[in-house]
């Protein structure tokens, strides 16, 4: 059917490379945003660089809490993949004894 979605082929599997991949790029991005910040707050003083420190630190966990959901996410794909391809293998045995009894 046009349009349908579908796991074979790899389809989940591929997209957990995706995923991983553009999970690395913004990785990239974050620690070279973190990395200019992080010069920013070191020769800042008083309570505006506190200010700027704690939200520097919510803003890297909230940033951690992103890059983990990536990583949730790419797994789930990959077990998913797992799944479809033991279910798919388990089906085609059950075919070919019933076609086999068949004769």
């Amino acid at each position: 059917m046009s349009g349908e979605i579908s796991a074979a082929d790899g389809a989940l599997q591929r997209g957990a490379g995706i995923v991983s991949s553009s999970k690395q790029d913004i990785i990239g991005e974050l620690n070279s945003i973190q990395s200019q910040l992080s010069s920013i707050g070191s020769s800042w003083q008083g309570a505006g660089a506190a200010a700027f420190t704690q939200t520097f630190q919510a803003w890297q966990e909230k940033s951690r809490r992103i890059t983990n959901a990536l990583d949730e996410f790419e797994q789930n794909l990959r077990d998913s993949q797992s799944a479809y391809t033991q279910t798919d293998d388990t089906s085609a045995q059950s075919q070919n004894k019933f076609m086999g009894r068949l004769g």
